[in-house]
């Protein structure tokens, strides 16, 4: 196997530490092996303590991120949970790292799409999460059904905007109109620019690299950059 670029990520919440029984010591000793048993150089490891498992403050793992895509590199951890806080949230980080080139690894699940198993493996956790979020589904249907029956907002609001205010309504309170996000709007501006000149995963790997927030946490993707491209066309017919 041809020797490539390891970075390694390592987390433990203080709090949890004597329940999940696996410290950071444990965490790094299996990366740094891992990397000597596959014939790669000593990791660079980020290591995170007593943070919670909020995938939008933690800037270690950015920068891990932003290394191993900068370098084509393998990201590897001890498990899943150590990387996100859900399986949808793990499927984008693995299509933004292969839009880069790079690769992921979790030991504890035996997670390696350096393997055309490992690739096979991670197709079907995406079919997986594809389906807990599809709006189809008997759960959320129903949950919009009663959102709807009083009074509620079911939509999603889209990137760029915000619900500002509440309106009273005979049902209660309810949801106010849309108005523009600035920050986001910025973001948009700047995806609108870059099109001209790069392709939608070229745009997307951009905003991962330079660590700017995508909704809930989660990475940028081609087909998010195509929906807000697509927004945009529309608004302006």
């Amino acid at each position: 196997m041809q020797s490539r670029s390891v970075v390694g990520y390592a987390r433990v919440s203080s709090v949890k530490l004597f329940e999940e029984g696996v410290s950071l010591d444990t965490q790094v000793a299996a990366i740094k092996a891992w990397a000597s048993t596959h014939g790669h150089a000593e990791p660079h490891i980020f290591t995170a303590a007593g943070r919670k498992g909020n995938n939008g403050e933690r800037p270690e793992l950015e920068d891990a991120i932003n290394l191993v895509c900068r370098e084509s590199g393998i990201l590897v951890a001890y498990a899943m949970d150590r990387l996100a806080v859900s399986l949808a949230v793990l499927v984008r980080m693995a299509d933004s790292l292969r839009t880069a080139k790079a690769d992921l690894i979790c030991l504890a699940e035996k997670i390696d799409s350096t393997t055309p198993e490992g690739l096979l493996y991670l197709n079907l956790l995406s079919a997986i999460a594809e389906f807990q979020l599809d709006p189809n589904s008997m759960s959320i249907t129903a949950g919009m059904r009663l959102k709807k029956e009083h009074g509620e907002r079911t939509g999603i609001v889209p990137f760029g905007w915000r619900i500002k205010g509440n309106v009273m309504t005979r049902l209660g309170m309810k949801p106010g109109r849309l108005v523009p996000a600035e920050d986001e709007q910025e973001v948009i501006r700047r995806i609108i620019s870059m099109r001209d000149t790069a392709s939608l995963r070229e745009i997307a790997l951009w905003l991962n690299q330079h660590g700017v927030p995508a909704r809930q946490g989660g990475w940028w993707q081609a087909s998010t950059i195509r929906k807000i491209l697509g927004r945009s066309a529309q608004a302006k017919e």
